[in-house]
């Protein structure tokens, strides 16, 4: 499951993004500012290759496709 929330914080100008992504009982948040995206992606991308979560590559490429990042197949 992929949900996104947006909020604008009133000490910044920049919009709070975050992507929240439930895998069997776990939930990954990842929060990003607006024109940030790569900072995103490399989260994801980190968190997908590290052993201590159950998230995968394939996982990250579900996430970044349903937020309509460009991927490479």
């Amino acid at each position: 499951m992929i949900s996104r929330r947006f909020q604008v914080p009133s000490a910044k100008p920049q919009a709070i993004q975050e992507v929240h992504f439930i895998k069997a009982g776990h939930r990954y948040s990842f929060r990003y500012e607006a024109g940030r995206e790569v900072n995103l992606v490399c989260a994801i991308l980190a968190t997908a290759v590290d052993e201590r979560t159950n998230l995968d590559l394939e996982d990250a490429r579900k996430i970044m496709d349903g937020l309509g990042l460009p991927t490479t197949t």
